[in-house]
């Protein structure tokens, strides 16, 4: 995950950080699948995972090479068909993708999710509140690198991309709307753990812990930071969402029924927003004001969106290969459409763009995913109170908020094109699926050695805490030849 959030800010595959990234994440596919294949099998989420299997093969199945006779039938080959018979040469075998080598770096670059989905769908509730927080570590870190990138200015050697946003704070990343992206989904696993904080409070009235103090001031902390480093972004779509990840995380607090009097979720959520739309207020107002003032029309995205459709609608029932985008766009851009220092190297709305590279094929996908995902969200959100501790409760529906606003994006941007935010998605989803082996079992379900009985009659109490001994009943008192483990 750290790998994933650091290299995969890219916004195409081929880069270099994206071939490290694949050669790291193959380990971790080769375990998880390893492991997997020893759960339970009553255990196993079959359709998720047949969904994942599904997006592989077909993959795969777009780079079979087909006859003369069925691929110089596909839209749009025919100025092939007419190259090899100005060549003299006899048609060859093709597969299906017009472009083999931009379908098979699209289909490597499937390893990260895969990879990072098939692994915590196997880790316990600790394992994943752990990752959690791995992925705030790496938030304050980047709202930092992005925070320097404006100080240091458009020149600053910390840009790690040649084609980027060099007047904005993208982090890790290589587009600013990706790292907004990556900023309300780090928010919403933070107001999980800020609601968890609070409410871990209730019944410190009047001595609250340090550990419990500590823990507040530091969710606090960090949803300030991303809220103003949201504004920092200047990206409007991640203004828009930003905003809705705050909405969600009030409909979060609302859903916990657990009571709370004093120091309450809304409460803590309340101030760390107040707090840091001031501090956006206050250092990004009047370059906010600047970027909503801009004409949406601009940036090509309706044009680019109209001939996608319509390349897209050519193309069919089998599209063009996915990775394929470029070069079946400029076959259909006009030159009328052409905006002055613009390239398309995406639709900016990545169902169209997979309708274009898989055909009919991509409805299928959008379907079967929206019911996976509205039964899983409905089941987080309603039925899920017993998911482990209250925290995980709290992380699976900050989860289902996350795949939400990700797939919105989708529609006017393109950020599960990037590796990092892929990974994200992919780790929301395995948390809407209950732990396949739980905290007492090993991978192959099998219960845990508990701990030695002297390891837990000798175990130290909390820092802080005293404990009291509970009464002994009388009949244990007695000599019945009770086995010392019994008493």
């Amino acid at each position: 995950m750290i790998a994933a959030l650091l290299l995969g800010g890219g916004t195409r595959p081929g880069f270099a950080s994206d071939l490290l990234l694949q050669l790291i994440a193959l380990p971790l596919l080769a375990g998880s699948l390893w492991h997997l294949m020893a759960s339970p099998y009553e255990r196993l989420p079959l359709t998720a995972l047949s969904f994942f299997a599904a997006l592989v093969l077909v993959s795969f199945l777009q780079l079979v090479p087909l006859p003369p006779a069925l691929w110089a039938q596909l839209p749009q080959r025919q100025a092939e068909v007419e190259v090899f018979q100005l060549l003299g040469s006899e048609l060859p075998w093709r597969p299906l993708s017009i472009r083999p080598a931009s379908t098979w770096s699209s289909a490597l670059s499937l390893v990260v999710p895969l990879a990072i989905f098939l692994a915590v769908i196997q880790l316990d509730n600790r394992e994943r509140r752990e990752l959690t927080m791995i992925i705030l570590g790496v938030a304050a870190i980047t709202v930092f690198l992005g925070l320097s990138q404006i100080s240091f200015g458009p020149a600053a050697a910390i840009r790690f991309y040649e084609f980027t946003n060099i007047r904005e704070a993208t982090g890790f990343f290589a587009n600013r709307n990706h790292l907004a992206a990556f900023l309300y989904c780090s928010f919403l696993f933070a107001a999980a753990w800020a609601i968890e904080a609070s409410l871990a409070a209730q019944p410190w009235h009047r001595r609250m812990p340090t550990e419990t103090i500590v823990s507040i001031a530091a969710a606090v902390t960090i949803m300030i930071s991303l809220i103003a480093a949201q504004a920092m972004t200047r990206s409007r779509g991640g203004l828009v969402l930003g905003s809705l990840a705050i909405l969600g995380a009030f409909a979060m607090t609302l859903v916990d029924r657990r009571r709370a009097s004093g120091i309450t979720p809304a409460k803590v959520l309340g101030a760390a927003i107040v707090v840091g739309v001031m501090l956006a207020a206050q250092f990004a107002l009047y370059r906010i004001s600047q970027r909503l003032g801009i004409d949406p029309l601009q940036n090509a995205r309706a044009v680019i969106g109209r001939t996608t459709v319509e390349a897209a609608h050519t193309l069919m029932p089998w599209g063009s290969g996915i990775g394929t985008f470029v070069p079946m766009y400029a076959l259909f851009e006009k030159p009328s459409d052409l905006v002055a220092n613009t390239f398309a190297n995406r639709a900016h709305n990545d169902f169209l763009e997979f309708w274009l590279e898989c055909g009919v094929i991509a409805p299928l996908f959008f379907l079967a995913f929206a019911a996976w995902f509205s039964r899983s969200a409905s089941a987080a959100w309603l039925h899920r109170s017993d998911h482990g501790v209250p925290i995980d409760a709290a992380l699976t529906r900050a989860c289902s908020l996350v795949i939400l606003l990700l797939l919105a994006h989708s529609f006017i941007d393109y950020p599960l094109r990037t590796a990092a935010m892929a990974a994200i998605f992919a780790l929301a989803c395995a948390f809407l699926i209950p732990p396949i082996i739980d905290g007492n079992e090993d991978h192959r379900g099998c219960p845990r050695p508990a701990a030695p009985l002297a390891a837990r009659r000798t175990a130290s109490p909390p820092s802080g805490q005293s404990v009291r001994a509970a009464p002994v009943p009388a009949a244990w008192k007695s000599d019945r030849g009770w086995p010392d483990e019994w008493k």
